[in-house]
């Protein structure tokens, strides 16, 4: 009955809803609707209507829809689309690492980042009440990134490091309407201005505006000291007396670290050992023997005789781990007792808080005299270099010697110490 005006309304239902059925197949894949999916699309409602109105069998109209799809009836419409769309995906992304297009991503990323610290003050001056959903309107898009470059790049577990922990508690403080004068607030007062605001010295945080990565790590130290410094008061009285505060503040940093051995100790012990590509804060401090922390901690357990010199750090020992658990605890004990004082002066907390981001603006501004004027001309020029080196390739007889080259991973925060241009910058990620 596919030839009545019935069966032609029927067939053509059949169709659009295959169609339909095979888009939203499409769609969940993240497939974009370009113009070859739509295509696509068309060309399958062909095949399908001329198919029911000649009642051809299931195989007959797999193999006549791939033919008319794909020009080969052994190949799956599915693969062809998504080939077709790898290549185009392929071709953005060899297109957005081009110079021009880096450069102006570039001067997009410096600009926006100096204009978000002229809205921070705008903020501050204008509109102190609203400095709670700024810090959230302000964390939550860097946060959203940095989850998808860190789960890309093998370092999901730096996630669970204290400062993320932290900007939680703000946030919850934030959509709770927390008092100033309250006792959680005192407690979120010690730690984002203890640990959390003195790790910008720690681990040498920068604002390097063109950076997203470098500028997320400044801004998860920095802004949610500064939300507290807009709520606070020096006349009202604390909540808590110094003790019990401390001991607070202490304790939440010690429910974090249980809580974080019991992630990578106990939970996912197997799959960290299992897979030495995914990065924790004790397997990438033990590996970089150049960072305070490894050098800090070496030096005191050679000084204990509980280490040799020429030995290094294995993460898998336990006195490795307890080494490092005890250096971190140790420094969040000594940061917490400056926040007793920045709670009762509202000067001295605003001095503290100037010389810590002097501080990052300091470590930015050497970056970019000192290593970025020279290493950014330099990657357009290899760029440009590239092509002439591999057409000497073709000619040349290959080098056993020679290693694939290694591409700047954008998604580690750098830090810097002094020295040679090549041990200027280093990778941090330790919060």
């Amino acid at each position: 009955g596919t030839r009545s005006g019935r069966g032609s309304t029927r067939t053509a239902r059949i169709v659009e809803a295959c169609v339909e059925a095979a888009m939203v197949y499409f769609s969940k894949r993240r497939f974009p609707k370009t113009a070859r999916v739509v295509q696509t699309s068309d060309e399958l409602r062909a095949a399908m209507r001329e198919a029911i109105d000649h009642s051809l069998s299931f195989e007959e109209l797999r193999r006549r829809s791939r033919l008319r799809v794909t020009g080969d009836e052994n190949k799956r419409i599915r693969d062809h689309v998504r080939r077709k769309v790898a290549r185009r995906v392929t071709r953005v992304r060899k297109f957005a690492r081009q110079p021009p297009v880096v450069k102006t991503v570039d001067k997009v990323l410096f600009t926006t980042g100096v204009a978000w610290v002229v809205s921070t003050e705008y903020v501050i001056l204008r509109e102190p009440s609203k400095m709670g959903a700024w810090l959230v309107a302000s964390t939550v898009p860097l946060m959203a990134h940095r989850v998808v470059s860190f789960m890309r790049s093998g370092l999901a577990y730096f996630l669970f490091d204290f400062c993320y922990f932290v900007n939680a508690l703000c946030f919850a403080c934030v959509v709770a309407a927390v008092e100033p004068g309250s006792v959680p607030f005192q407690i979120v007062f010690y730690v984002t201005n203890g640990p959390l605001l003195f790790a910008i010295v720690v681990w040498r945080n920068s604002f390097i505006f063109h950076s997203l990565e470098k500028v997320t790590s400044t801004v998860l130290h920095a802004l949610p000291p500064l939300w507290t410094f807009t709520l606070r008061d020096e006349r009202d009285p604390p909540p808590l007396a110094f003790a019990s505060a401390y001991a607070s503040a202490l304790a939440v940093y010690a429910l974090w670290q249980l809580l974080y051995i019991a992630k990578t100790e106990w939970l996912d012990r197997d799959y960290i050992r299992n897979n030495p590509h995914e990065y924790t804060s004790l397997r990438w401090m033990t590996k970089d023997n150049r960072n305070t922390m490894y050098q800090l901690c070496k030096s005191s357990l050679v000084a204990l005789n509980w280490m040799r010199r020429d030995e290094e750090f294995d993460e898998r020992t336990w006195r490795t781990k307890f080494t490092f658990w005890g250096a971190q605890f140790i420094y969040t004990i000594l940061t917490l007792l400056p926040a007793k004082f920045m709670f009762q002066s509202q000067d001295l907390h605003a001095a503290v808080l100037v010389l810590m981001y002097i501080t990052a603006i300091y470590n930015g501004a050497s970056y970019y005299i000192e290593v970025f004027s020279r290493r950014y001309n330099l990657q357009f020029q290899q760029h440009v270099a590239a092509p002439l080196a591999s057409d000497q390739a073709e000619d040349d007889p290959p080098d056993c010697d020679a290693q694939p080259p290694r591409d700047d991973d954008t998604s580690q925060d750098d830090a810097f110490i002094s020295g040679d241009d090549d041990d200027f910058e280093r990778h941090s990620h330790q919060d």
